[in-house]
Order: structure tokens, then C-alpha cells, then sequence
């Protein structure tokens, strides 16, 4: 039995020293504890940030994108316009047909392009200016220089013409 009271006496001596290694346990799971709450902080707001650069750009593409197609509808205008006004070079009476010029910042069709080169003589101020508005041109002058000035845009031969 004396043996035994000897254990006991010896184990209970260990026992003081748990409640030291349980008080430094505690301490480092609270710190722990404390480093995955800042972790976690971090990686929300990594994760806004990411978030907030994500839609940006999404955004810049979104610009980018609508950019090079107005740049591609320019081009594709600019080709098609050459090639109406070198064929337009033929026109040289009134009946002589037009290949119609596409406006050169969208590729549309112009409403009211004339068909000939007679239909620019009897054209009226208004579908004038119309026209020239839609190719980007100068739409000041009278309805005689603004008929010149749609003859040369559209390729006509117009040796001689006169611009006021």
C-alpha cells in the first residue's frame, strides 16, 4: 500500500505541471485562432480586389471589343466606298448609274443615295446635306455647291469643279 501511496504522490506531482502545458496550449490555439481570422480578412479582401479588378476588366473588353468593330465597320466602308467611286468615274451623263457609297462610320446604307448622276441635279438642299452628313462631310453652301461637292464625294468626273 505504501507503494501505491508513493505512485499517487508521484503522479499528483506531475498533475501541477498540466495545468502549465494546458494554460500554454490555450495561448497558442488563440494565437492560432487569431492567424486564421487575419487569413482569412486577407483573403477576403484579395478576393474583393479581385472581384472589383474582374469587372473592370470585363468592362475594358466590353469598350475594346465595341472599338475594333467600329473600326472594322470603317474599314469595310472605306473598301467599299473606294471601289464605288473608282466605278463612279464612269458616270458621266446624267443617265449614267452610281454605286452608292455606305456611311463611313457605321457600313449602313445612306437613305436617299442618288441612283444616278442626274438625280444629284434635282436633289433638294435637304437630301442634300443629308447625304453629305452621312458620308461626314461639310454640309454648308448652297444647294449648287453642295451638288458639286456630292459629285466629287461620290467619284464622279467632275475635272473643273469648283469648291466654295
Amino acid at each position: 500500500m505504501s507503494q501505491a501511496l508513493a505512485t499517487l504522490s508521484q503522479e499528483a506531482g506531475n498533475c501541477v505541471g498540466l495545468a502549465a502545458v494546458n494554460a500554454a496550449i490555450q495561448t497558442q490555439l488563440a494565437n492560432i485562432q487569431t492567424q486564421l481570422t487575419n487569413t482569412q480578412n486577407m483573403l477576403g479582401r484579395v478576393d474583393r480586389r479581385v472581384t472589383r479588378l474582374t469587372r473592370r476588366v470585363t468592362a475594358m473588353e466590353r469598350r475594346l471589343t465595341t472599338r475594333l468593330d467600329r473600326i472594322d465597320n470603317r474599314l469595310m466602308a472605306c473598301d467599299q466606298n473606294a471601289i464605288a467611286r473608282n466605278l463612279n468615274r464612269r458616270a458621266v451623263v446624267d443617265t449614267s448609274p452610281l454605286h452608292p457609297l455606305r456611311s463611313p462610320t457605321t457600313n449602313a446604307a445612306i437613305p436617299g443615295f442618288p441612283r444616278t448622276l442626274g438625280d444629284i441635279n434635282t436633289m433638294n438642299i435637304q437630301r442634300l446635306r443629308s447625304v453629305l452628313r452621312a458620308l461626314g462631310q461639310d454640309t454648308r453652301g448652297r444647294a449648287v455647291v453642295l451638288r458639286e461637292r456630292l459629285k466629287v464625294v461620290v467619284g464622279a468626273d467632275m475635272q473643273g469643279a469648283v469648291w466654295r
